[in-house]
This record gives C-alpha cells, sequence and structure tokens, in this order.
C-alpha cells in the first residue's frame, strides 16, 4: 500500500529513475542466479502476469501493450545482430509453451485479441506505424539530380556560359571520330606498321626491360587482303566476321567436333530463334547467311550441261579424269587463281564445252 502511494505520487523523472535501477538490481540477481533458479522465478513471473492480466480492464489491457510497446522498440533499436537473432529464438520458444499449455478458452480468448487487433488494421492501406517510419520526398527534382553527375556540361549549361570566366583553365571535351573499318588505310601500311611494332624473334627473352620497345605494348593484327576467304569448310568463318553474336567462339557453323552433325539450314533456323533475338535482329546477320544458304543451295544441286554434238565425248572425258585434277582445280577455284597453263589439257578441253547450272 505504501509502494502504490509512493509511485502514484512520484514524477516522470522519479519513475525512470526507479527503473533504471530496478533493472540494475534485477539483472545482477539474475546473472548470479542457476538454471533452477532461473526457472523457479520465470514461473512466478508467469502466474503473477496472468493474475494481474485477468483482471486488468479494457483500458488498463491498451495501456500496458502500449507501454511495452515502447519498451520493446527502444530495446531493439539498441541491439545488435546477434541479440536479435537469439530473441526471436528465445520467443518463439515462448510463445511455442505458450501455445500447447493453453486451453481451449484459452485459445479461443487468444484469436479474438488477434482479429481484434487485426480490425484495427487500415483496410487496403499502409498502417500509420510503418507510415511514421518512412522519409519520402515529393520533389522529384531533387531525386533526379542525385544520379546526375556532379556538375553540368560547360558547353550545354546556359549558366556556366553566361558567367565570366574566374579562372585560367579551360574546359576541353575531346571527340574524336574512329574508322572502324580501316577504309582509309591501305594495306601496305597496316604491314609496315605491324612489321615496326611486333618482335619478330620470339626467341629472345629480354631480361632486361630498358632494351624492349617501350613505345606501345604488343598488337595483334588480323590478317586481310584482297582475295575474299573461303565460305566452304571453313567452321570460324562467322565466328571471326561476328565477334559480338559468338563472344564466347563457340557454336560454328559446320563444327566436325560435334557429336552430332547440324545442318548449316538447321543452325540458322536456331540461332534466328534465340531467346535473346541477338541473331534476329542484327543489321546484317539474316542477310550474310541467307545469302551463303542461297549459293549453297543453288550449288547442291548444279548440274553440267553440254551441247548434243558434243555428249559422247564429254561423257568419255569425264570418265578418264581422276581425283588429283579435279581436286587441283577445286583448289585453284577456292583461291581465285585460274591458270590455265598449269591444268591438265582434258580438263581446259571439258570446262569450253560444258557450263554449271545451278538447280534453285
Amino acid at each position: 500500500m505504501i509502494d502504490k502511494t509512493r509511485r502514484s505520487n512520484e514524477t516522470a523523472e522519479q519513475h525512470r529513475i526507479r527503473l533504471e535501477q530496478q533493472h540494475v538490481i534485477d539483472t545482477t540477481r539474475r546473472s548470479d542466479e542457476t538454471a533452477e533458479q532461473h526457472r523457479i522465478r520465470l514461473e512466478q513471473q508467469h502466474v503473477i502476469d496472468t493474475t494481474r492480466r485477468s483482471n486488468e480492464t479494457a483500458e488498463q489491457y491498451r495501456i500496458r501493450l502500449e507501454q511495452q510497446h515502447v519498451i520493446d522498440t527502444t530495446r531493439r533499436s539498441n541491439e545488435t545482430a546477434e541479440q536479435h537473432r537469439i530473441r526471436l529464438e528465445q520467443q518463439h520458444v515462448i510463445d511455442t509453451t505458450r501455445r500447447s499449455n493453453e486451453t481451449a478458452e484459452q485459445h479461443r480468448i487468444r484469436l479474438e485479441q488477434q482479429q481484434h487487433i487485426i480490425a484495427g488494421l487500415p483496410a487496403d492501406d499502409v498502417p500509420e506505424s510503418i507510415w511514421e517510419t518512412l522519409d519520402y520526398i515529393l520533389d522529384d527534382k531533387n531525386a533526379h539530380a542525385e544520379r546526375e553527375g556532379y556538375t553540368e556540361d560547360p558547353l550545354t549549361s546556359s549558366q556556366a556560359m553566361s558567367e565570366n570566366a574566374t579562372s585560367d583553365f579551360i574546359p576541353i571535351n575531346p571527340s574524336g571520330v574512329l574508322d572502324v573499318n580501316g577504309a582509309s588505310v591501305s594495306v601496305e601500311d597496316i604491314n609496315n606498321h605491324m612489321l615496326r611494332k611486333l618482335r619478330i624473334d620470339a626467341n629472345k627473352q629480354s631480361a632486361n626491360l630498358s632494351e624492349t620497345n617501350t613505345d606501345d605494348d604488343l598488337i595483334h593484327m588480323i590478317p586481310r587482303g584482297g582475295a575474299p576467304t573461303n565460305e566452304y569448310n571453313n567452321p570460324t568463318l562467322l565466328l571471326g566476321l561476328y565477334p559480338t553474336l559468338f563472344p564466347y567462339g563457340t557454336g560454328a557453323f559446320e563444327d566436325a567436333s560435334r557429336p552430332v552433325k547440324i545442318s548449316f539450314k538447321k543452325q540458322i533456323q536456331y540461332l534466328l530463334s534465340y531467346h535473346d533475338r541477338r541473331f534476329e535482329e542484327h543489321h546484317s546477320f539474316i542477310f550474310i547467311v541467307f545469302n551463303m544458304l542461297q549459293r549453297r543451295e543453288a550449288c547442291l544441286h548444279a548440274r553440267l550441261m553440254t551441247s548434243k554434238p558434243f555428249f559422247s565425248k564429254t561423257a568419255d572425258q569425264i570418265a578418264s579424269l581422276n581425283a588429283d585434277d579435279i581436286k587441283q582445280v577445286l583448289n585453284g577455284f577456292e583461291k581465285n587463281k585460274i591458270n590455265t597453263s598449269s591444268r591438265n589439257p582434258q580438263v581446259n578441253a571439258l570446262l569450253s564445252q560444258v557450263k554449271a547450272v545451278g538447280g534453285k
């Protein structure tokens, strides 16, 4: 009775000091207690809390929850990650134990209390407690400014252009034009530059860095010439032509290392239906492969035609040719070297009497 009267007359500061002193006393006492003493204390506290809560009114229940919420919020804001994890584990054990021991009536009361709390939440809206923790800005200009550069471009800023120059420093915006295809550079210039830059003697190990050419680092030149590249039996043709479409250097057409052979046409259909659509949306890939496919289809159905008077003679000439003569002619066609003097005379006579006609 004396304590109740004293507490009802104490100020807020006295109440705070008393709680701090009580907290120090309880912490010291709990740090020295054994496991059995800890269990007994929790049971006694549970009985006291249950008796007190069963006799409290609805207003007292609301005030107690608000006070407990303030205490928990203050305590949780200062706890570390490890303390947060331990608190959640302890709360889970307490809730599980309490719910496993509650009666049907206690279970019903708990559900009603939870439904009462849920009913207090706004419908299709964010609770006020969450709005209080948010920090939002209505000025969208500042939000965009945070993702821009630190300073404006002096060439585009009207404010910077109108101000008088207060410094001797002049900002320079570098720009340039790149000849991607190298059309303005001749083959001779490239070869001369390459021979000057590359180290021809690869066997010499440069132990002294001062003896090496420190003008620039080593460069790797892609060979180029006037003769077209062979597109037959050349798996690396499209890999080198489109490095951005084949960034890993795999997936070549007509790759002999594949266990299952894929035709040129089937692989085109697969690439054009690729999920990222990079082959389908490329500016030239679809036209290059279609042109190659069109030539292959025409060559696949090619036929030799000759006039009727020379039919029997032409058939005998074809039968008399061996594989080496035909291979020599095909190699000349691939290298774009037409030298009739080095051919077999029968081959020259045959080519003068027949012509190739595409099947499609």
